[in-house]
């Protein structure tokens, strides 16, 4: 969903929202008047940076 309330939204007047070009999260604690940009950390893939590595030995060995 990309707008959530919080489950105490009648006291605290959070909203959280996602969706946008980046992976950003945005916090509005005065019902949607204003916005808070929380940038989200991106993950690293182990196994993609593996794969990463051994094309990288590969082409290095292949070449020379």
């Amino acid at each position: 969903m990309p707008i959530q309330y919080s489950p105490s939204y009648a006291i605290d007047n959070t909203i959280y929202g996602y969706g946008s070009a980046g992976a950003n999260l945005f916090k509005s604690t005065d019902g949607g008047n204003t916005w808070e940009i929380i940038p989200i950390p991106k993950q690293v893939d182990p196994i993609d940076r593996f794969m990463t590595w051994l094309r990288v030995v590969k082409f290095v060995f292949t070449r020379h």
